[in-house]
């Protein structure tokens, strides 16, 4: 379960991750990341393709962490952001390059509408994942989705290694 699925993306620089809705992929597969210690002195940046989406998310894991949104969870939407320093977990409408002073995004998990919606971002994303990741570029890529042609999208991440997460484990 959790420590394959850590130790998968520990060892790809893109994971393709198919599941249905509700098994967590979005809310959960973040927190586990983050307390494997893979964010670094980084973050985990969740890209959704609504605003609405990435503000209810971020409050949700916020809340099931126990700490105040803007904390350990933000977000970045359009003319909104709720997130400070110490932000790890960060749900984004659209993933943003950052300023000099947010740490660099060490993971970026990824909504298949969010690549389809946003050409641009999503062929920045396929770039960095076509050259293995390192302590320069230490970008690690993450595609989830409940209905993904998953195979295409394999090949074209040279063979990326795709996982499944089965059944519905959590309310949505």
């Amino acid at each position: 379960g959790r420590d394959a699925l850590i130790h998968e993306i520990r060892e790809n620089d893109v994971t393709i991750l198919l599941g249905e809705t509700g098994s967590g992929k979005t809310t959960q597969v973040p927190q586990y990341l983050l307390e494997a210690g893979m964010a670094g002195k980084g973050m985990i940046a969740v890209t959704q393709p609504r605003r609405v989406a990435a503000t209810s998310l971020a409050a949700r894991v916020a809340a099931e962490r126990g700490v105040k949104l803007g904390s350990l969870v933000g977000y970045s939407v359009r003319f909104d952001e709720v997130c400070g320093a110490d932000t790890k977990i960060k749900y984004c409408h659209r993933p943003r390059r950052g300023t000099r002073k947010d740490p660099p995004n060490r993971l970026l998990i990824s909504n298949l509408k969010s690549i389809q919606v946003k050409r641009k971002q999503a062929t920045d994303a396929q770039n960095k994942g076509k050259g293995p990741s390192s302590e320069i570029n230490p970008l690690k890529i993450i595609i989830m989705s409940a209905t993904l042609d998953a195979e295409k999208f394999s090949r074209f991440y040279h063979n990326a290694r795709i996982l499944y997460v089965k059944g519905r484990q959590h309310p949505v």
